[in-house]
């Protein structure tokens, strides 16, 4: 099941973008359709662009608050948060961030 709230559903969408980026490219220059298992640390490089776009994107999407009044007379503030798996879309940054360092590093070596 996958869960989100608000615009949290557009990582997966970032994260197919990021692939064609490097993908396409890469396919291009080589000539080789295996040109992902050839140049392995490639998937490293995904994800830093994959991370890099939710950073961007999560701080451009719209942050909504609604003020509403309990019965008591205190103010409640409700925001619009947007999130996949209980993690807000600005802050894939640092999980696709260590999945491209460890894909890097074991793609080098």
């Amino acid at each position: 099941m996958i869960i989100w709230k608000g615009w949290g559903f557009i990582i997966l969408p970032i994260v197919m973008a990021s692939i064609a980026l490097i993908y396409f490219p890469a396919l291009f220059i080589t000539g080789n359709n295996d040109v992902m298992n050839q140049f392995p640390y490639l998937f490293g490089l995904v994800f830093f662009i994959a991370g890099t776009l939710s950073w961007f994107i999560g701080n451009k999407l719209p942050k909504k608050e609604k003020r509403l009044f309990d019965e008591n007379g205190n103010e409640v503030i409700i925001k619009n948060t947007h999130s996949f798996f209980f993690i807000e879309v600005k802050y894939f940054i640092v999980v696709f961030y260590l999945i491209g360092l460890y894909l890097l590093i074991t793609g080098l070596f």
